[in-house]
């Protein structure tokens, strides 16, 4: 996977940085009904280290426009799946080969284009469940947009605050409200027990959360 990630430009370095924080669980090598074959990666972050801190404005795209060759040198198009700014998948149309006769070395870049998916956020639709009932002009201080499902030990968080420099304000399913920061030997710390004292105290600017993260 690195050499496919090798060969984007410069202006897809995020992406680089953000695979570098995902642990990868499994491959899945995958035939489609319209005859293309891919790749598919199953990723997961473990580790508070692992925050992706490149999150904001977190897309879902494909990147088309690289050239494979395979063992006997006959050419395909490789596209990249990206979710959530990280790498996810190859797409290799028109493919009459195995996927493992691909040499990776022989790839090139030709015209790249990007194409958005849309998709719809799971972590998104448990914080709504989770958070049924509160005043929309409550919801709007928090940054649901785009909130994430962070795994520490056995417990999931859910952001709902992006603090700054991957920290994060987080809660639970049972409505209690974490500090989690990062770089910190505490990782989660509880601060408020239940989501609506702190979404009563909070305005909505995040220097009001300065001392959780000192």
């Amino acid at each position: 996977m690195n050499a496919v990630l090798n060969i984007l430009p410069q202006e897809f370095e995020y992406i680089r940085e953000n695979h570098k924080k995902w642990e990868l669980s499994d491959i899945l090598f995958n035939n489609f009904k319209d005859g293309y074959k891919g790749i598919s990666l199953l990723l997961r972050t473990e580790k508070a280290e692992k925050f992706t801190k490149t999150h904001k404005n977190l897309k879902n795209f494909n990147i088309n426009g690289i050239e494979i060759l395979d063992i006997k040198n006959y050419k395909y198009n490789l596209e990249i799946w990206t979710y959530r700014n990280s790498l996810n998948g190859l797409h290799f149309s028109g493919i009459n080969t195995n996927i493992l006769n691909l040499n990776e070395n022989s790839m090139k870049l030709t015209k790249l284009e990007i194409s958005e998916v849309k998709t719809v956020n799971p972590d998104k639709e448990i914080v709504l469940k989770i958070l049924k009932g509160v005043a929309k002009s409550q919801l709007e201080k928090l940054d649901i947009e785009e909130t994430i499902g962070i795994e520490i030990g056995n417990k999931i968080y859910y952001t709902i605050v992006d603090y700054k420099d991957g920290n994060y304000i987080g809660i639970t399913k049972c409505k209690d409200v974490y500090r989690l920061k990062h770089d910190d030997l505490e990782t989660e710390k509880l601060i408020y027990e239940k989501v609506t004292d702190f979404l009563n105290k909070f305005s909505g600017k995040k220097n009001e959360l300065d001392h959780y993260f000192e």
